[in-house]
């Protein structure tokens, strides 16, 4: 049986949406079950599941994890799930589309040296995209979790299996890996570092285990209206930089001094894009304004993470 997993934390405006498309999935050989952990909401969110489980055709579980974070949330759940074949991982404002699971398992029948495999995340917009999320440049996969629509199906890179929609065989779980809870979404501060199912799958790749892409297993990403503020993306900039490092191999010392806890030529990077961002912040929106801003955002995550 394949496993479902996801949390949520005061997951209200999304759920409605999602929970309907969850309860109608089309079952992959030897059925599925699900598994949501409630990561201490305040708001209907428990009221949601409880309708929810009570609809369902399939087993429907939903925990409780009162402590906020989301690897926290997601490693309760993990020994309930552990002994299934194939788990696939989540959140809590996909809309995936009926042959979802199906199209993961018939991935995982089909590639057995693989142990991950990522299938294609889309935005879904709250009306027309904005024309400047284009023009601008905005990266769509750092922004809104949105894979790149011409990647082929077979191996890919570990880091490019997202969180709204990654599956991994149980084995690894029964190998005992977990989500490192030290990384993503505590709802302690909103400068937390991205990169938490990165975290993970990477150090997965470094143990030996392949990632997979599956295209043709989708889930639509619901982007809010707030997300398609300039701040809120910036905000993104800020939380990528801030978690790259991670995951990513640190700059090494080299022969000139460091710069206020930073190598020199970063430092120097830091400085030029501050200074720019602050001199383009109040003129006209246009896509160096918005490149500068970006990179500047970016620059300042990175550098909290290593000067930490």
């Amino acid at each position: 049986m394949t496993a479902v997993v996801f949390a949520t934390r005061n997951g209200a405006r999304t759920l409605p949406a999602m929970l309907p498309r969850l309860l109608g999935l089309r079952a992959p050989p030897g059925g599925h079950r699900i598994v949501v952990v409630d990561n201490g909401s305040t708001d209907a969110t428990s009221d949601l599941l409880r309708a929810a489980a009570a609809a369902s055709a399939v087993p429907f579980a939903v925990l409780e994890e009162p402590r906020p974070g989301k690897n926290r949330a997601l490693n309760l759940a993990l020994p309930f799930v552990a002994d299934e074949p194939l788990v696939v991982l989540t959140d809590d404002d996909v809309l995936p589309e009926p042959d979802w699971l199906q199209r993961l398992c018939a991935a995982a029948e089909a590639n057995p040296d693989a142990d991950l495999f990522g299938g294609a995340i889309r935005p879904v917009w709250p009306g027309p995209m904005p024309r400047w999320i284009a023009e601008y440049g905005v990266p769509l996969g750092v922004v809104y979790s949105a894979t790149d629509a011409g990647r082929t199906a077979g191996p890919i890179g570990a880091d490019l299996v997202w969180g709204p929609n990654m599956a991994l065989r149980g084995a690894v779980l029964r190998a005992g890996h977990r989500f490192d809870e030290k990384v993503g979404p505590d709802a302690g501060s909103a400068a937390y570092g991205m990169g938490s199912e990165t975290e993970l799958t990477t150090r997965l790749a470094s143990a030996g285990h392949r990632a997979v892409f599956v295209p043709d297993a989708v889930v639509g990403h619901l982007v809010r209206p707030e997300q398609l503020e300039e701040g809120w993306i910036l905000g993104r900039a800020f939380r990528h930089g801030l978690g790259f490092f991670r995951y990513h191999p640190r700059p090494t010392r080299g022969q000139l001094p460091w710069i206020a806890g930073l190598p020199p030529r970063f430092a120097a990077d830091l400085a030029a894009h501050a200074t720019g961002a602050a001199a383009l912040r109040h003129l006209p929106r246009g896509r160096l304004r918005f490149q500068i801003l970006w990179q500047a955002a970016w620059l300042r995550g990175a550098a909290r993470y290593l000067r930490s």
